[in-house]
């Protein structure tokens, strides 16, 4: 495969990167974490690191292949929805706080 087929997955990634990371910063600043949350962005955040190191593997050591780009998008997903589950969480315990 082309490192232009990963493409795609580079710029999501790179969404999904500064996304984490200004909902991460922003409940920093709030002070709206609790460690289960806290345990919970880090594991989201090993989960990240791991999909990049795929990603970055895939296309700089030739091994870009069809499932490869199927399992770093598998895994991006899930990646995206954990953190879309947390998101809900976070708001929806920021609204009991608010009543």
């Amino acid at each position: 495969m082309s490192d232009k087929e990963f493409d795609n997955l580079r710029v999501e990634l790179a969404a999904f990167s500064r996304r984490l990371k200004a909902k991460i910063q922003e409940f920093h600043v709030r002070g709206a974490f609790s460690n289960t949350q806290e345990a919970f962005v880090a594991r989201i955040q090993r989960g990240h690191a791991t999909v990049e190191a795929k990603l970055e593997a895939a296309v700089n050591g030739g091994a870009a292949t069809a499932a490869t780009k199927y399992e770093i998008e598998r895994d991006l997903n899930a990646l995206i929805e954990d953190f879309g589950h947390l998101e809900e969480r976070l708001h929806a315990e920021s609204m009991k706080h608010k009543m």
